[in-house]
C-alpha cells in the first residue's frame, strides 16, 4: 500500500529555495503558518536578487493557501509594489510579522500624492489580529496603511520610524485601532508627554512594553489612572524617568499584573512599603497587589545602604515578599550589563541570609542571576536543586567570589546533581 503524502500545517525556515518553495506549494491546503526568518539578509547581488524572486513566488504560492493565519518574513527585499505584495495574503492572516522588510523600488519611499493614492489600494485585513514590525524600510506610509486597514488589531510591536506612528495618532490622521490592548514600543523615543496622550487614547490596553523609553511621570499618571485594574504585562525597564519609588507604586496597584520588568530598586524603598502597610493595620503581604505574578525581572540594589529598617531587616522583608509569589516561573535579579555597585549592596542568596524564604517558589523555572555576583556554595546548589523541582534554565555566576577552577566546580555540581538544568554563566 503506497505510503500517504505527509500533510504539512507550519513551515519554518531561515531561507527561501526553489526546494522549500515546492514544499510550501504541495501543501497549499493544510498550511495555517510560514515563517522565513533569518538573522541578517544574505549577502552578495545575486543571492539578494534571487531571494527577491523567490519571495515573489513565494506571495504568488501564499496567495492559494486558503487557511493561512499566521506570516513571519525577514530580512527580505520585496521586488514588487508593496501593495500588491501583501493583498495576497490579506484574506486570512491573522498574525503578520515583518522583520527588517524593504521595497527595492524607491519611488515608493517619495512623500507625493501619487504613492498615497498607490497605498490606498492595499486590501483590508479583515482577520488581522497581531502586526509586528522590526526594524522594517518599508515606507512609514505602508506601514501605517497596514494599521488602517487591519480593523480587528489588536496588539501592536513597531520599531524604528515610531515617531510616524504616534504623529499620525495625535494628529487623528489615523485613529488608534479600537480594539488595541497590546503595544509594544520598546527602544522609541517618544516623549513622556506624547506617551501620556497615547496611552490616554487606547482604553483596551493591557500590555505595554516601553523599555528604553522617555516614559515617565505623566505616562506613569496616566498607566496608573486609566489602566492600572487591567495590566497583565509591563516592562519599564531602563527607562531613566522611572524612580524606584514608581516601581514599588506599580507593584502594590496593578493586581491583574503577571509579567513585570523594571530596572533597579532601592531594597530601603521595598522595606519602606512594608512598614507603612502594617502601619495602616494591613498584612505586609497587602504591600505587593500582584500575588499572581508569573515573571519578574527586577534589581535590588542598596541592602547595606538601610537605616531605617536595618539591612538585615529589609532583606527578610524582600525575601518574604518574593516568597508570596507562589505562581512565579521567571525570576531574574540580576543585569545584563555589569553596572552594579559594591558586592555588598544586594542580595547574595545565601542559606545564611535566609534564601530558604524562597522555597515556595515551587513553580520556579528560570533564574537569571546575570552579574548580580552571588555567594551560592555547595549547600546553596543542593538547596536550590532539591526545592525548586521544575527549575530549568539558571544564566549568572553562582558565586563571584570563586576563582574560575572552583567555579566551574560549582557548576558541575549542580550539573550532577540536576542535569536537567540549563545552566550558562
Amino acid at each position: 500500500m503506497p505510503r500517504r503524502p505527509l500533510r504539512l500545517t507550519s513551515i519554518r525556515v531561515s531561507l527561501l529555495s526553489p526546494e522549500i518553495l515546492m514544499i510550501t506549494q504541495q501543501n497549499i491546503d493544510t498550511l495555517t503558518s510560514f515563517t522565513c526568518r533569518s538573522n541578517r539578509l544574505r549577502k552578495g547581488e545575486a543571492d539578494q536578487e534571487a531571494q527577491g524572486l523567490w519571495y515573489r513566488q513565494l506571495f504568488t504560492i501564499l496567495e492559494m493557501v486558503p487557511q493561512l493565519t499566521d506570516l513571519s518574513i525577514g530580512p527580505a527585499v520585496l521586488i514588487d509594489p508593496p501593495t500588491v505584495v501583501f493583498s495576497k495574503v490579506a484574506r486570512s492572516l491573522k498574525s503578520l510579522e515583518l522583520d527588517r522588510v524593504k521595497v527595492a523600488d524607491r519611488s515608493w519611499y517619495d512623500d507625493t500624492i501619487q504613492s498615497s493614492q498607490a497605498l490606498s489600494t492595499l486590501d483590508q485585513f479583515p482577520e488581522l489580529e497581531t502586526l509586528v514590525m522590526v526594524w522594517n524600510d518599508l515606507p512609514p506610509p505602508c506601514q501605517l496603511e497596514l494599521i488602517r486597514k487591519s480593523p480587528k488589531l489588536k496588539s501592536l510591536a513597531w520599531k524604528r520610524s515610531t515617531k510616524f506612528l504616534f504623529e499620525a495618532w495625535l494628529s487623528s490622521t489615523l485613529p488608534p485601532p479600537a480594539f488595541l490592548s497590546t503595544l509594544d514600543v520598546a527602544h522609541s523615543h517618544i516623549g513622556d508627554e506624547d506617551m501620556a496622550r497615547i496611552l490616554a487614547m487606547a482604553p483596551r490596553l493591557t500590555s505595554l512594553n516601553v523599555r528604553s523609553t522617555p516614559f515617565g511621570p505623566q505616562s506613569y499618571a496616566q498607566l496608573l489612572e486609566n489602566h492600572a485594574p487591567k495590566i497583565v504585562m509591563l516592562d519599564v525597564a531602563d527607562c531613566p524617568q522611572v524612580s524606584s519609588e514608581m516601581v514599588m507604586t506599580l507593584l502594590s496597584s496593578l493586581p491583574a499584573l503577571l509579567r513585570f520588568s523594571a530596572s533597579r530598586v532601592l531594597a530601603e524603598d521595598i522595606a519602606r512599603l512594608v512598614l507603612h502597610t502594617m502601619s495602616r493595620g494591613l498584612t505586609p503581604s497587602q504591600s505587593w497587589v500582584c500575588r499572581d505574578l508569573m515573571e519578574l525581572e527586577i534589581s535590588i540594589v542598596g541592602l547595606h545602604s538601610c537605616e531605617n529598617p536595618t539591612p538585615a531587616q529589609a532583606r527578610c522583608l524582600i525575601l518574604e515578599r518574593l516568597s508570596e509569589l507562589k505562581r512565579l516561573e521567571v525570576l531574574c535579579l540580576g543585569e545584563d550589563v555589569s553596572t552594579l555597585g559594591p558586592e555588598e549592596e544586594w542580595l547574595d542568596l545565601t542559606l545564611a541570609h535566609d534564601l530558604d524564604k524562597l522555597s515556595s517558589l515551587t513553580m520556579l523555572k528560570t533564574l537569571n542571576i546575570r552579574n548580580l555576583k552571588a555567594k551560592m556554595g555547595k549547600d546553596e546548589i543542593d538547596w536550590m536543586a532539591r526545592t525548586w523541582g521544575k527549575l530549568e534554565v539558571v544564566r549568572g555566576k553562582l558565586n563571584g567570589d570563586l576563582k574560575a577552577s572552583d567555579a566551574r566546580a560549582l557548576a558541575r555540581q549542580l550539573r550532577s546533581v540536576r542535569p536537567d538544568i540549563v545552566y550558562s554563566e
